[in-house]
């Protein structure tokens, strides 16, 4: 059976092919290490700075827009313009912002909706399956809706503007 080396392992290997004094070798890595993780934590923090405002600025720019949420939560403000009447009745628009869109792939409302439905209290009820599986058929066809629409602004927007926005979130 063979065990595969770890990476520090690997270049400590190389290193010694190269430089045969296992301190120095040895201090090489960990200041490769420590730069690794920096680097590392620096892209996460750009990362959740970058996609957390997009997200929240989405909501400030769609304020003016839509219906008012009806359940008292930290977000008291936002609105929504998509939403669905007992699956009777679906109304759906496009995101307002397509910032969020064109950094994710995903409309910020659909991202919105997934997160409501599941910090949601009825994971703590005996029939939990069955709610979320009413949830899944509910809002499926309205998540659909919405990506839908969202994604066709965003395209039509790639005409007129192609240098704004990369082709690579098309596909």
């Amino acid at each position: 059976m063979e065990i595969a080396l770890t990476n520090d392992e690997e270049v400590l290997m190389n290193l010694l092919s190269i430089l045969p004094i296992l301190p120095i070798c040895e201090k090489i890595i960990q200041l490769k290490n420590r730069r690794e993780k920096e680097d590392t934590f620096n892209y996460h923090v750009e990362r959740w700075t970058t996609l957390s405002s997009i997200y929240f600025r989405s909501f400030e720019i769609s304020n003016n827009l839509g219906i008012s949420n009806p359940s008292p939560s930290l977000f008291e403000h936002k609105k929504y313009i998509s939403y669905t009447i007992n699956d009777v009745k679906y109304v759906s628009g496009p995101d307002t912002n397509l910032d969020y869109y064109h950094e994710t792939g995903i409309s910020y409302q659909v991202r919105d909706l997934l997160m409501s439905i599941l910090k949601t209290k009825d994971w703590e009820k005996q029939h939990w399956k069955e709610i979320r599986e009413g949830d899944d058929k509910l809002y499926y066809v309205l998540s659909g809706q919405i990506m839908k629409k969202t994604q066709d602004k965003y395209n039509s927007y790639l005409k007129y503007t192609p240098s704004l926005y990369s082709d690579d979130k098309l596909e």
